[in-house]
């Protein structure tokens, strides 16, 4: 499956659950937010990226993360749901 295919049905996926809840502008906010944050630290993408990096300490990062900013509790299932699939690579396509 493309990379496109799978981030367009994350994405129809949590467009169905912030339409649903009324959050659809909060969690963009956020997930925008998250992006920006993504983008301006190579070191922090080096640390999801890396394999050497066990999944338990990517998900201490990103839980210091959401700790840090506070997001919402769809932000923060959807950011722990793609952290081991190894997609939050793909969230700004998301």
């Amino acid at each position: 499956m493309s990379v496109a295919n799978v981030a367009r049905r994350y994405a129809q996926a949590l467009a169905d659950v912030v339409t649903h809840q009324n959050t659809t502008e909060q969690v963009d906010g956020e997930l925008e937010g998250f992006v920006s944050i993504w983008s301006q630290n190579r070191q922090l993408r080096d640390v999801f990226a890396s394999p050497v990096v066990s999944m338990n300490d990517k998900l201490k990062v990103l839980n210091a993360i959401i700790e840090r900013t506070g997001p919402s509790a769809t932000t923060t299932n959807l950011l722990s749901l793609l952290l081991p699939h190894y997609r939050l690579h793909q969230l700004d396509g998301i």
